[in-house]
């Protein structure tokens, strides 16, 4: 449980401090994938950013593993035509 404060906090913290003082690294969480899609179709996608959410993470990881299956599944049986 500990961990997963501390981690956050830390990058954080360190982003903050890259703010005041820029000799300290910075830790990106966001990543713009546009570099790897240089071939068609993908490449017509303008901007594709990818964020790192540490609340989406702690969110999502208090959600049942097969939430998402059970989910998928009756969502995708209500979709059959008999």
């Amino acid at each position: 449980m500990w961990l997963g404060f501390a981690l956050p906090a830390l990058i954080f913290t360190l982003n903050g401090l890259h703010e005041i003082w820029p000799q300290i690294p910075n830790l990106p969480l966001r990543h713009v994938l546009n570099q790897y899609f240089t071939e068609r179709p993908f490449n017509a996608m303008v901007y594709t950013p990818i964020f790192l959410s540490f609340a989406a993470i702690g969110f999502f990881i208090s959600f049942p593993r097969n939430y998402f299956s059970v989910c998928g599944s009756s969502f995708c049986g209500a979709m059959q035509l008999d």
